[in-house]
């Protein structure tokens, strides 16, 4: 009976052991059910490990990340873009122009004794290819005195000589007056959006996102991607003004070649190639400021409808800065303008005179006399126009 008894006793336990569709006892309480066992030390500690192996593992590609981001700032340093774009810098090492730059490309002592010097040398190497080869037309200018037609063509190439020689001085004015056209447009463009709040904010998360202490995101990996893509926008962008340096320099140095190359042959393609990328190079760093006020622009019309400036503020600023370029060079063309048609009118009123027994010479000279009074009347109104202009600015 004690064997059959203890057999009767066990059963239940076994029962309850063993079988998985038995309902768990309620509490003393009966306030729910006790549940049928505690979980697994080891599945509480994998889910751990792995959370932590994950974060390990982004943390551990951030600091990677953050480490080439110091490359880049410790490559650049304390160049910063906003002052790169609108010429506040050297963007070579960094330094203020303070306002002493030659176009917002070159600084006074990279002008002084490095470009001029070498601009002068290759200058001095053109004037002497020009006296060769004038001499040289002069020469056979004079052995073909029997062929009018060879003559006519001779005295043609001379004159291109001469005017070649004469674009030696002309073109080094140009080159000033494209850099400080660019420098004034570049100038104020940046006056007109520097005081905004546009501006500020753009520029502040920018130094914000380059800061290695500041959460931008919220997340680790996330703050350090966008640090890197920062300073590698601001890189590209040095090395690219860098090279811009570079190849205006070049340009300038070889400027008295490409009026050596105009006056062999008028339609010269180097000529041609040396001119549009004097230009393109200069005037990028205009569209890069016009890109930008045109982007504060958009942000602000969609965030807050408004304007971020005034078409008066535009006119204004743009013009002055403009103006003060334009002003003397048009006036310059304008007054040669007008002494080269009150001479032309004078020259052949005076063949008009001497060909009375001429009827051809008679028909030329009064058309002459008609295209230099046409001549007078552009430069006038040109005059005119440009007076207009200047009280609309004002």
């Amino acid at each position: 009976m004690s064997a059959i008894a203890m057999f009767f006793s066990l059963t239940p336990s076994i029962a309850l052991a063993d079988d998985p569709q038995f309902d768990p006892i309620p509490n003393e309480d009966h306030e729910g059910y006790v549940p049928d066992s505690e979980p697994e030390e080891s599945e509480i500690d994998e889910d751990e490990d792995y959370d932590d192996d994950s974060s390990f593992f982004l943390k551990l590609i951030s600091i990677m990340i953050d480490g080439i981001t110091k490359l880049f700032k410790w490559i650049l340093g304390d160049i910063e873009f906003e002052k790169v774009v609108f010429g506040k810098i050297n963007p070579l090492n960094g330094d203020s122009f303070d306002g002493k730059s030659i176009g917002n490309i070159f600084s006074s002592g990279e002008w002084n004794y490095a470009i001029n010097p070498l601009r002068i040398g290759f200058s001095f190497i053109a004037w002497i290819f020009f006296v060769i080869m004038i001499a040289n037309y002069g020469i056979k200018f004079m052995k073909e005195s029997t062929n009018p037609i060879q003559r006519s063509q001779l005295l043609e190439d001379i004159y291109g000589w001469i005017g070649g020689a004469a674009m030696i001085i002309f073109m080094y004015i140009a080159v000033f007056i494209i850099f400080n056209l660019n420098e004034r447009i570049v100038g104020a463009l940046h006056g007109l959006i520097s005081d905004t709040e546009a501006y500020e904010g753009l520029f502040e998360s920018m130094n914000k996102a380059n800061d290695l202490d500041e959460s931008i995101s919220g997340n680790v990996l996330g703050d350090s991607l966008i640090r890197l893509g920062s300073v590698i926008i601001t890189f590209v962008l040095i090395i690219q003004y860098v090279f811009r340096k570079f190849i205006i320099g070049f340009l300038v140095i070889i400027s008295p070649l490409a009026s050596v190359a105009y006056a062999r042959e008028k339609n010269s393609q180097a000529f041609k190639t040396w001119l549009s990328e004097l230009l393109s190079q200069t005037f990028i760093q205009t569209a890069h400021a016009i890109v930008i006020v045109l982007y504060l622009a958009f942000l602000n019309a969609s965030n807050n409808n408004e304007a971020l400036f005034t078409h008066d503020e535009a006119v204004t600023i743009l013009g002055s800065g403009t103006q003060s370029i334009l002003e003397p060079v048009l006036t310059f063309l304008i007054g040669i303008g007008g002494v080269v048609g009150v001479g032309a009118l004078t020259y052949n009123g005076l063949k008009l005179a001497l060909s009375s027994g001429n009827p051809q010479a008679r028909a030329e000279a009064i058309k002459s006399i008609r295209n230099s009074i046409i001549g007078c009347f552009i430069a006038v109104g040109a005059v005119i126009i440009v007076s207009v202009i200047r009280g609309l600015m004002s």
